[in-house]
């Protein structure tokens, strides 16, 4: 009974309503996702982008300075200035005419951005010397884990939102539709061809003429007038109550003809007799 009765609930439409809404909701914000991240990687990639020209603009003039001093104090303090830039992994700095070398933090061969810069002396207005060459690393690991964290936040939120939405929508389809939906089948199921019963009316704040189910000739006449107040129950409780006011009327008339000639074969002069296939003695008048 208890599985008959899930299997029920899983067919019947408010349940669709959730799988489908579910389904849809999952599609579009795992779409919506994936293009944010998309825009988020491409700005975080900017961004390195951007320090490696600030460092370009800021630090190589002093680097060369200093290159062509020879102050390895004053070297190494400006590349572990560099080196605290966010996203920066590694910098060497090689100088190519007194064969020296510098380099601070750890390099990655992986998931890299990588920058080389040459180092200039002007001696004098026309002639400049390259003193060496910088690299900068950057690496895009930082960013892998900020897009995975911001996937992790994006998600459960987007999940908490769509689960939300979806029982506020459920709420508003069942207050809708879907109760009467419900009251409209207990209504058809009580319609038999020998009842007349009341006209349909649905529990709702603003109930048209439609609904009452009273005058089919006025609602005719009036028809005009109040489809464009009238929603799609309202049709259909107003098609439901001329089907059940045609079919009083048949069966109204069907009794009627009963009658006539019930009369007429129980006063005419003759014996009349029904018999059923086994020779059963069923009517005489």
């Amino acid at each position: 009974m208890d599985n008959e009765n899930l299997w029920r609930r899983k067919k019947s439409l408010t349940w669709k309503i959730i799988i489908y809404f579910l389904l849809l909701s999952s599609f579009f914000t795992l779409i919506a996702t994936g293009f944010q991240l998309y825009q988020d990687y491409r700005q975080d990639v900017g961004l390195i982008n951007i320090r490696m020209k600030t460092i370009q603009q800021s630090y190589l003039d002093s680097l060369s300075r200093s290159l062509w001093e020879v102050n390895e104090e004053q070297i190494k303090l400006q590349l572990k200035g560099i080196l605290s830039i966010s996203d920066i992994q590694f910098v060497a700095l090689d100088d190519i005419t007194r064969k020296l070398s510098f380099s601070m933090g750890a390099k990655s061969d992986k998931a890299i951005i990588s920058e080389e810069f040459s180092l200039e002396h002007s001696l004098s207005k026309s002639e400049t010397v390259v003193l060496g060459d910088l690299t900068v690393v950057a690496t895009l690991e930082n960013v892998r884990h900020r897009l995975l964290n911001k996937v992790f936040l994006i998600l459960t939120t987007q999940a908490l939102k769509t689960f939300l939405a979806t029982f506020c929508f459920l709420g508003i389809v069942y207050f809708l539709l879907t109760r009467h939906l419900k009251t409209i089948t207990v209504y058809l199921q009580s319609m038999t061809e020998m009842s007349s019963i009341e006209p349909l009316v649905l529990d709702r704040k603003i109930a048209t003429k439609s609904q009452q189910g009273i005058d089919t000739c006025n609602q005719h006449s009036q028809k005009s007038n109040s489809e464009s107040k009238e929603d799609e129950l309202d049709q259909v409780v107003s098609a439901i109550n001329m089907m059940n006011t045609s079919i009083n009327k048949k069966v109204a008339e069907l009794r009627v003809n009963e009658e006539q000639y019930r009369a007429v074969v129980e006063n005419v002069g003759d014996y009349i007799t029904r018999y059923d296939r086994s020779g059963r003695h069923i009517y005489a008048n």
